[in-house]
């Protein structure tokens, strides 16, 4: 965790906190969707099904913790020249 000059809040790091649950909570993944992965037969599939779903989930919970890590560093005084503020959610 960062020291001195930036430091997440209580909220934030609460919203680490859960990510962190979130990403010790998911199993293998595999890269790619079902639509690449057409020579999979139907019993695979159904098999594998959950691998990617957790990759899914992956790719979801990094990008919430980049959001949450441009949150944090937008809070810098070293970055107020620059114009930057939180980052813009929607």
């Amino acid at each position: 965790m960062p020291t001195g000059r930036i430091s997440p809040s209580d909220d934030d790091r609460r919203k680490l906190a859960a990510i962190a649950a979130a990403l010790g909570e998911i199993g293998l993944s595999l890269p790619g969707s079902v639509a690449v992965h057409t020579n999979l037969t139907p019993e695979c599939y159904e098999d594998y099904k959950v691998f990617f779903d957790n990759a899914a989930r992956l790719r979801a919970l990094v990008d919430e913790l980049e959001e949450l890590s441009v949150d944090v560093i937008s809070t810098d005084p070293r970055l107020k020249h620059l114009g930057a503020g939180p980052s813009q959610k929607g």
